[in-house]
């Protein structure tokens, strides 16, 4: 959500040309295709949580990255593998949401999961497009990626505790 957001705005900001964005935002949805092909094999293997837990670590890892390119090639790549932690996300959690729910109220509890989905989808960009603009854009990935890292600590630690 926050990289199809500022993707396109932080490309410009490195002069980037309308084609090199388009690449380095269609590696990113590639990458989502990819991995949920592959999501089945994680899952069997590692479990719901784990996976998701493990794709916050990627996608923080790679919002690192982007203030470190400037190259539209490279960012494509970074862009790729912000795409394997990000694309596992809605699937999961709609899947964790919906076994979490106390039976009969799995419908509700989906519900809320999207209402904060899109309170998100409108707060976020805006909230972010403030903080680029008084301290530039590095701020804005490295803040996201900062919010992944907790919650991808958060979730490791309840990962401990059940297990």
């Amino acid at each position: 959500m926050l990289f199809r957001s500022f993707m396109p705005i932080y490309g410009r900001s490195l002069g980037m040309s309308a084609t090199a964005i388009g690449l380095v935002v269609s590696a990113f949805a590639i990458s989502i295709i990819v991995i949920r092909l592959a999501l089945p094999l994680f899952v069997r293997r590692i479990g719901e949580t784990q996976t998701l837990t493990w794709a916050m670590f990627i996608a923080c890892a790679a919002f690192c990255l982007f203030p470190l390119f400037e190259n539209p090639w490279a960012l494509a790549a970074v862009s790729f593998f912000l795409g394997v932690g990000c694309g596992v996300g809605q699937p999961l959690s709609m899947t964790l949401v919906y076994n979490a729910s106390p039976k009969g109220r799995e419908g509700e509890a989906a519900g809320m999961r999207i209402t904060v989905n899109q309170v998100a989808h409108f707060a976020i960009p805006l909230a972010f497009g403030a903080l680029g603009s008084l301290v530039g854009y590095a701020a804005v990935f490295l803040t996201n990626a900062g919010f992944l890292f907790a919650g991808g600590m958060i979730s490791r630690r309840l990962l401990r505790r059940a297990g």
